[in-house]
């Protein structure tokens, strides 16, 4: 026994699978591009002028070719002023310090991955950055603007 298929519904439900599938290739194209959006921007730094309720700070990254470890570099300055800030230090993740110059200026290496960086100085607030992405080749200036502390101090009651 035979069956017997009219030619245009052969036709029809063929069309109709390619329908299908062409649909699903969309969606998954639309998933894969949603999600390395998401994780390149994951892995983006904020560049330019960021504020912060303790002072500001400037970051500019300029990518290169180079195989060499990331350079940091910048300047310490008083907030709101010209005034360069002579002895101060940059912490990285809380922990390791390199000292700025008398002018101000500080320049270190750092092997590849995601940083924060902490200006400090005696008589001023501490300004923190974002995490920041250093790759092989980065040059990372990041100039540090910090306001006055301002905290007064109590003097301790003297117990006779």
């Amino acid at each position: 026994m035979e069956i017997q298929v009219h030619p245009k519904v052969v036709h029809q439900v063929a069309a109709k699978n390619i329908r299908i599938m062409n649909y699903t290739n969309l969606v998954r194209t639309i998933i894969i591009t949603i999600l390395a959006f998401s994780i390149f921007t994951g892995c983006v730094t904020q560049q330019g002028q960021v504020i912060t309720k303790d002072g500001n700070y400037n970051v500019h990254i300029s990518k290169s070719n180079s195989s060499k470890d990331p350079i940091v570099y910048g300047r310490l300055h008083e907030y709101n002023s010209d005034y360069i800030i002579k002895i101060g230090i940059v912490k990285i993740n809380d922990s390791i310090i390199h000292h700025a110059d008398t002018t101000g200026e500080f320049s270190f290496r750092v092997k590849s991955g995601r940083y924060s960086f902490k200006g400090r100085c005696i008589g001023n607030r501490d300004v923190k950055s974002k995490k920041i992405r250093a790759n092989l080749g980065d040059s990372i200036k990041i100039d540090f603007y910090l306001k006055q502390d301002t905290t007064k101090f109590v003097d301790p009651p003297i117990h006779k």
